[in-house]
């Protein structure tokens, strides 16, 4: 490649957001980092980018919405970006490509795949979807801290998320937080996290009305937020320092 490729990465999560550009900058890539739909698509109307990566679950507005007004965009070529999907949701490949995506990546991303992806002979490939079977690259030290410390502020901003959705009996907005942080902590060796994460939000998909299983499910997983961010404390705070 003659020169870095400029990506907007699309993502609302402090921790996926960090793990991606982590592997975007690693590979010589220039990032930019839009943080709700209005900002992408005032961002792609505004930057030449050679890929978009587009989280679906955004605050304001969907990732298809955002697709589609960048498709509607009176540019010639920013309209005509190449936008990928980075999401856990793998059911959702048709839904992409209808709405104007050109593929879907499942979180975690791996750097194998964004480099398949970056490459030229992939640009004209439509539809792709890679299978989450490769395995990862071994994460740097420094770039681990950086990732746990994105994971405790996430866990952080959403543990009263859990707690207000759960008593409010909002499934929706329920399943939509534990969306979010396991989009962040997918990236991270931490097996008691997402197994816990993974047990409350198929509880909530499955089993939503009994409630003795949703609060016991709940319990856990807050006890496990609360000891991984009291084992990372020094973590955290050493990062803020610096």
């Amino acid at each position: 490649m003659d020169k870095p490729e400029r990506v907007l990465l699309v993502e609302d999560s402090i921790a996926s957001s960090t793990a991606v550009k982590i592997i975007l900058k690693k590979l010589g890539h220039e990032v930019d980092h839009a943080k709700t739909g209005s900002e992408a698509v005032l961002m792609a109307s505004s930057n030449d980018y050679e890929l978009i990566l587009m989280d679906i679950g955004l605050p304001d507005m969907t990732g298809f919405e955002v697709t589609e007004k960048i498709r509607q965009l009176d540019h010639p070529t920013r309209s005509c970006v190449q936008i990928i999907a980075l999401t856990s949701h793998i059911d959702m490949q048709e839904k992409c490509l209808d709405s104007g995506m050109q593929g879907l990546i499942p979180k975690p991303l791996l750097e194998n795949q964004m480099e398949k992806v970056l490459s030229d002979d992939s640009k004209s490939f439509e539809g792709y979807k890679f299978q989450p079977k490769e395995v990862p690259k071994e994460t740097p030290k420094e770039n681990e801290r950086e990732l746990i410390h994105a994971v405790v502020r996430d866990l952080k901003l959403k543990r009263h998320e859990l707690i207000s959705n759960h008593e409010a009996r909002d499934s929706h907005a329920l399943r939509r937080a534990l969306h979010h942080i396991k989009g962040g902590a997918c990236y991270i060796k931490r097996p008691a996290l997402l197994n816990s994460l993974n047990d409350l939000h198929n509880a909530v998909k499955d089993d939503f009305q009994n409630k003795e299983r949703l609060d016991l499910m709940l319990s856990r997983l807050l006890n496990v937020i609360d000891s991984f961010c009291y084992e990372n404390k020094k973590v955290d705070e050493d990062i803020k320092m610096h």
